[in-house]
């Protein structure tokens, strides 16, 4: 029986690029050594291929790095750079409070949403921050500026004025303060209503900015009070400078298709001669205003000393006459009226009067500080029940009835309780209706001669009469009288007086007297004095008077002994 053993032993060597492998096994048998069995094996393709197959993985990876790099690259800058973007444009507006930057996004994902959200959120806070500041804008132009027309306010001017007496000190110059107040404005307002005084406002604003030069400020103080501040002009060129304002403010307004002429009562102040400070010219220039106002308005008055103590005695009278009606200070006469041709008494005009201290106050001095404070209308009623009550007692048995006649003014006979006030006078005294008697006067009623029909018509259609007042002295249309529901006119005492000397007053009180009568309406003369005047009225037909031939206004227990006496 043999044994069979071998030992292994390999090499490997290089020749040129092959690469060989060998195996060599020996062959024994019985312990003996018959031979061997050599393996030789070239592995260079196989190597070759390996290379290859590594180079073509390594390809392979560094390819797909490049590619994983180069797509995170972008995919980290898609990501990341809106963020980067959202962050610098929240520092920015956190800091500078720019709300109209926006964040630069094209991208629709969750982080393009993030950015689209806030430029809505930013868009949102710009709206509201314009709003914001135009709201604050406004609240600072009206805290300086008129509502109503733009014009600087008194805030406004009373800063200008203090700058521009600091450079007329600085420089020696002359500065001119100007307080203007329309005429008869509030008339207009009563009367026409308060949007129509508005527009009046606005453009007499207008007409002053443009009289002026760009650098004078030219503001509103409120009401129909303007004032003006003229810089660096001398006290010699101020008349030049009044009559353009003046021709400006004149200037025709059409209002309701109507034109209205408006008229300006201008008080000038300058420094340094009237005034160092603001106070002062302000003041000086608004008490030479009042002094127009006083004596005849539609004018211009530099201020002098002498007009304080006028214009304090004004303002103190304004102050006395707002308590007047409670202190019971206020009484009324009665001024007969006459047949001419009998000289009977007919009727009676009721005369407000007015005593403070024991000295009486001329109805010149207060009635046109009531009209213009609006006191008017309160007074006005008063007056008309008092004159009601005292008319009925004059018709106690055996006595003849007469109307007694109350004066109205425009602002009570344009207000909405004017036909309460009526109704309530005569339902307090008892007296009929045909016997009280409203005056009006023809100026009053052509500022709004649609309405004024409308007034009277109500009123006479309870049966209360209806008188035109100093007919002849206003600006009516004869065309309109037909239409007015009169029952009287009468002639102003201004024709009166010199109707046997003026050709022109006797001509136009004998045309009165025929257009009159051919319109059916009765006419009643005022101011007869004389028993010539009485002569040539009854001559042409006039039926009633009233005058100091007859009876001067008394109080109401001489009108009772007077009646009395008549029996």
């Amino acid at each position: 029986l043999s044994t069979y053993s071998h030992n292994n032993s390999t090499s490997a060597k290089t020749i040129g690029r092959s690469k060989l492998f060998n195996l060599a096994t020996p062959i024994t048998l019985d312990n003996e050594n018959i031979g061997s069995f050599l393996i030789v094996a070239d592995f260079s393709e196989i190597s070759a291929a390996q290379n290859r197959f590594v180079l073509f993985l390594g390809a392979i990876f560094g390819f797909a790095l490049l590619i994983s790099f180069l797509f995170s690259n972008r995919l980290l800058k898609h990501i990341t750079e809106p963020i980067h973007n959202l962050n610098t444009t929240m520092t920015v507006v956190s800091k500078n409070s720019d709300f109209s930057l926006r964040v630069q996004n094209d991208s629709t994902d969750e982080v393009g949403q993030l950015c689209s959200g806030f430029n809505d959120m930013l868009e949102r806070i710009e709206q509201q921050s314009n709003l914001l500041t135009n709201q604050k804008e406004s609240l600072r132009f009206l805290a300086t500026h008129d509502a109503l027309t733009g014009l600087p306010n008194r805030t406004l001017f009373y800063d200008r004025l203090h700058k521009g007496l600091t450079r007329a000190r600085r420089n020696t110059t002359e500065l001119t303060v100007l307080f203007i107040d329309l005429d008869r404005f509030k008339n207009i307002n009563d009367t026409m209503g308060h949007d129509i005084g508005d527009l009046l406002l606005k453009t007499v604003a207008s007409h002053l900015k443009a009289a002026v030069r760009e650098e004078d400020t030219v503001a509103r103080f409120g009401g129909d009070e303007f004032v003006i501040m003229l810089d660096s002009v001398k006290m010699r060129e101020i008349d030049k400078i009044l009559t353009k304002i003046k021709n400006a403010v004149k200037t025709p307004i059409e209002l309701q298709q109507r034109k209205v002429i408006i008229t300006p009562s201008i008080g000038v102040a300058n420094f340094p001669s009237h005034g160092k400070t603001p106070e002062e010219l302000i003041k000086h220039a608004d008490v030479a205003m009042y002094h127009v106002k006083n004596n005849g308005r539609d004018a211009a008055q530099r201020y002098f000393p002498e007009m304080s103590s006028k214009v304090s005695s004004r303002f103190n009278l304004e102050n006395s006459l707002h308590n007047a009606l409670e202190r019971d200070e206020f009484t009324v006469y009665y001024q007969p009226q006459f047949e001419l041709a009998t000289g009977r008494i007919c009727g009676c005009e009721a005369l407000l009067r007015w005593q403070v201290d024991g000295k009486d106050i001329s109805p010149v001095e207060f009635i046109p500080i009531a009209e213009e404070n609006g006191l008017i209308v309160p007074i006005g009623r008063w007056v008309m029940e008092q004159a009601c009550k005292e008319a009925k007692l004059w018709q106690r048995p055996g006595l003849p009835p007469i109307t007694v006649a109350v004066n109205v003014s425009a602002r009570q006979f344009f207000s909405s309780d004017l036909f309460i006030d009526v109704e309530q006078a005569l339902q307090k005294s008892g007296l009929p209706a045909s016997c009280l008697e409203l005056e009006i006067t023809e100026t009053m009623i052509m500022n709004d001669i649609e309405q004024s029909i409308f007034v009277m018509d109500s009123i006479s259609a309870i049966g209360v009469e209806i008188a035109l007042d100093d007919f002849g002295t206003g600006y009516s249309s004869l065309s309109y009288l037909k239409r007015f529901p009169l029952s009287k006119l009468k002639i102003d005492r201004a024709f009166v007086r010199d109707v046997l000397m003026d050709e022109d007053d006797a001509a136009i009180t004998k045309a009165v007297i025929s257009m009159a009568l051919a319109l059916g309406v009765d006419v009643l003369a005022e101011g007869i004095e004389t028993k010539e005047q009485l002569e040539f009225l009854r001559s042409f037909n006039c039926r009633y008077g009233q005058g100091y031939l007859v009876s001067r206004p008394l109080p109401k227990k001489d009108v009772r002994k007077l009646l009395t006496e008549q029996l």
